[in-house]
């Protein structure tokens, strides 16, 4: 079953794993560089696709993709303190 939070009118539930997933999505995205602007555009396009997608879905899928999108800004993050340090000053 989705998430819901148990306040939220029925007409309207709120499933905040969705919610997070298209944050982190969006934060994956415009960590990772992207030469074409176009494709940027595309990429912020495909996350709130995502989000009315996952809306609807079960939480653990949500929860799977709210988790790898949270290891990849992170792996992201350390690879490029990793980078940064062994430069020469």
């Amino acid at each position: 079953m989705p998430d819901t939070l148990f306040f939220s009118p029925a007409f309207l539930p709120i499933r905040p794993l969705a919610i997070l997933m298209g944050a982190t999505m969006y934060w994956q995205q415009k960590i990772t560089p992207s030469p074409d602007p176009n494709q940027a555009k595309m990429m912020n396009m495909m996350t709130l696709f995502f989000m009315v997608l996952f809306y609807g879905m079960p939480s653990a899928l949500t929860l799977y993709m709210t988790v790898n999108y949270v290891l990849g800004i992170t792996q992201t993050l350390i690879t490029r303190k990793l980078e940064t340090r062994k430069q020469p000053a």
